[in-house]
């Protein structure tokens, strides 16, 4: 399972979604298409959607924690 960690900011745009792989932005998208970021290791979001993007990332097999 791999491990990935969720990053939730008042400052996020909601129902969209910001992954990055070893500090660099690799895809940016609508939470509903994180399926199509591919590889990363941490995910941005706004506070509102933290929730439903865990239960996305647990659903897809991701191990999740939270800063």
């Amino acid at each position: 399972m791999t491990s990935i960690e969720i990053n939730p900011s008042r400052y996020g745009t909601r129902g969209e979604v910001v992954a990055v792989e070893y500090g660099m932005i690799v895809w940016t998208g609508p939470i509903e298409a994180i399926a199509e970021a591919g590889s990363f290791d941490a995910l941005f979001c706004h506070n509102d959607d933290e929730e439903r993007l865990k239960r996305l990332a647990r659903a897809a097999g991701f191990d999740v924690s939270t800063s």
